[in-house]
Order: C-alpha cells, then sequence, then structure tokens
C-alpha cells in the first residue's frame, strides 16, 4: 500500500510582509504667509515636502512600480531623514527591486525612530527570513508579537516562529553533513524518496486553469518550461512528458484561488507524494492562483519561483535550505525577478538520483 507523504513548501515571512504604512500623515497642506502644516500642525518646507513624496511613493508601490518608488521615498529621506513612515516605505521598495542588504538597513531604521510600527516589525522579521536569518526572524517576530497581542496577524506570526524554530533546529542537525556544492543533506534530512529509473520520463498533466478565476494567461507554458529546466539540470536524471491525460499520468498539475484548501494557508503551492516499497508511485501539485499579499502581484517572476520549487519537492527534494539563492529555500522572495536553477540546484538534483 502506498505511503502519502506531503512535502510542505514556504514557511513564507516574507507573505507577512506588510505594505502597510501606520500610522500615516494626513494630506499636507498649507496656509498663506508660506506656513506649512501636516496633521494641522506647523512643520518645515522640507518636511511639507517629504510628506508629498512620501504619499507619491506609496501609491508607486501599490501600483507595483517599485522602482518609481523608491526614487520619490529617497528624495523624501534626504528632505526629512527623521521621519520613521518614509524609511519604513523605502525599505519596502528597495526590497521589491532585489536590495535586501539595503532595504534591512531602511527599515532598522524605521524601528529606531519609531518602534511602535507594527507594520515595520512585521516586514523587518520578514526580509530577515527571506535573507535566512532565522534566528534574527524568531527575535524580531516574537517582539511584534510582544508588542502588538491583538494585532489581526498575532497568531499567525506566532505559529510562524514555531515553524522558523524548527527550521533552526533542523539547520543545526544538518551541517556536519552539509556541503559548499550541493544541499542534498538539507532536502533528505528526514528520509530519501525518488522516481524509480523505470518510470521516465514522468508523466505529466497539467490541469486547464482558464476556468480557474485569477489565472494568468501563459502560466502553463511557464511551468512546462521550469519542468524542463529541471530535467536539463539534472542532465537528464529525471524526465518528463507532458500528456493530456490525468488517467495514466505520474504527477498530475492543478490550480486553485483558495489558499484554505492548503494545510497551510500561508502557502502558494502544495505538494503530495506518495510513494511504494520501490519508491514514488504518484505526485501531485496544487497551484495557488491569487497572491498571499494584496501588495505582491502574482507575476511571472514569481510563479517561475514557485513552480520550480514545487517541482523540486514533486522529484523528491522534500525538504527545505537555508540558502536564498537555493531553488528549495524556505521562504518566498520579496523581490520581482527571474529565477534560473543553480549550479547547486544541479547538483542536488544529480545526487539524488545517483546516490545507492
Amino acid at each position: 500500500m502506498a505511503a502519502k507523504n506531503k512535502a510542505k513548501t514556504y514557511l513564507l515571512g516574507a507573505s507577512l510582509l506588510s505594505l502597510t504604512l501606520s500610522p500615516f500623515f494626513a494630506a499636507p497642506s498649507f496656509a498663506e504667509g508660506e506656513q506649512y502644516f501636516l496633521n494641522n500642525k506647523p512643520v518645515s518646507k522640507d518636511q511639507y515636502q517629504a510628506a508629498i513624496f512620501l504619499q507619491e511613493g506609496v501609491k508607486f508601490l501599490h501600483a507595483n512600480n517599485n522602482r518609481d518608488a523608491v526614487v520619490k521615498l529617497k528624495q523624501a529621506a534626504d528632505l526629512s531623514p527623521g521621519f520613521a513612515e518614509v524609511h519604513h516605505n523605502l525599505g519596502i521598495a528597495l526590497a521589491k527591486t532585489g536590495q535586501v542588504k539595503e532595504a534591512i538597513s531602511e527599515l532598522e531604521l524605521a524601528r529606531n525612530l519609531n518602534p511602535n510600527l507594527d507594520s515595520t516589525w512585521m516586514s523587518l522579521g520578514g526580509l530577515y527570513q527571506t535573507e535566512g536569518r532565522i534566528q534574527d526572524a524568531i527575535v524580531t517576530y516574537g517582539e511584534f508579537v510582544k508588542r502588538f497581542p491583538a494585532h489581526k496577524d498575532a497568531k499567525k506570526v506566532s505559529d510562524l516562529i514555531m515553524g522558523l524554530q524548527k527550521e533552526a533546529s533542523k539547520e543545526s542537525r544538518v551541517t556536519s553533513g552539509g556541503s559548499l556544492q550541493d544541499y542534498y543533506a538539507e532536502v533528505t534530512a528526514h528520509g530519501r524518496a525518488r522516481w524509480p529509473a523505470s518510470k521516465m520520463p514522468l508523466k505529466v498533466f497539467i490541469a486547464p486553469g482558464k476556468n480557474t478565476p485569477n489565472f494568468k494567461a501563459g502560466s502553463e507554458d511557464l511551468l512546462k518550461q521550469s519542468f524542463m529546466d529541471w530535467q536539463n539540470v539534472s542532465k537528464g536524471a529525471v524526465s518528463f512528458e507532458f500528456v493530456e491525460s490525468e488517467k495514466n499520468s505520474d504527477i498530475q498539475c492543478t490550480w486553485t484561488n483558495d489558499s484554505s484548501k492548503f494545510k497551510n494557508a500561508a502557502e502558494a503551492g502544495e505538494t503530495q507524494l506518495f510513494s511504494g516499497k520501490n519508491g514514488l508511485v504518484k505526485g501531485s501539485i496544487a497551484f495557488l492562483t491569487v497572491p498571499l499579499m494584496p501588495d505582491m502581484p502574482l507575476t511571472q517572476n514569481r510563479l517561475r519561483l514557485i513552480f520550480l520549487h514545487e517541482i523540486g519537492h514533486v522529484i523528491g527534494m522534500a525538504g527545505h535550505t537555508n540558502n536564498p539563492k537555493d531553488a528549495m529555500f524556505f521562504s518566498i522572495d520579496v523581490a520581482d525577478s527571474w529565477r534560473d536553477l543553480t549550479e547547486r540546484d544541479a547538483t542536488t538534483a544529480i545526487r539524488l538520483y545517483s546516490e545507492p
């Protein structure tokens, strides 16, 4: 009888990355005689102009125009370096353009200027997590829960802390067996599963997504490309054939806009594996068609990362890594950028299918 194993994907601290500005300034206004006011309080001309740039930058952020957001928010920071809200949103904009280290510095500054910004603590924890700084993320998330126990996401963050603590424990267990060339020890820490050579090429059925709400055109082709990229980097150790019928397929891929159907509602995809005495016998992947966060649109770049990660699970990489550059990293990337498989991804896949 086949055994069923769920290969969990993403703890998604980054899914909690908050773009909410709180508290925010009221609309800037000024009276006659070149007197400037914010929230009915007199301010300097530079502070007034910084607030205008801040509003414009936030609009760019919500439109996913992140590069222009960086420009406006840097202008605001130059004019009024003491506004915590400016540094918070500049940190978000920098993160979304891939400048994560600079983003962390801005969020740390925002936290120091105003420790009462709940969104800053949450976002900073998310960025620590995306950088693999697990202990920093645990401490920061813990401080968030301590300071804001009534926050609507406090329970979710508490659960996330527990997951990160497990990741930290796993990291300490596999360190001695780790490798600079691959992450085989990490993804097989709780045992190894792989498809037998007799099953190759694996028959992959991709369900049509056009009737699923929010399905993005081109997703099926992008998913096929991602499967073939894993095949290529593995040098054919694992191979795929796309079929039109689910009946005789080995791997079934489906789409849903309802994250509550997943075991963990904070995940962008869920993989299930079924194994027999000779190895894996069946696999399925469900992909979410809506973004986990309204301010992080599900672009082709982000879909690509999700696809590569879930395919890694379905070929037998049950665990996760703590290296943000790996396809099997435990957290989603904030930056909206294209991801290719790395040499470590390739070496891990080859080793998975070559070890005795």
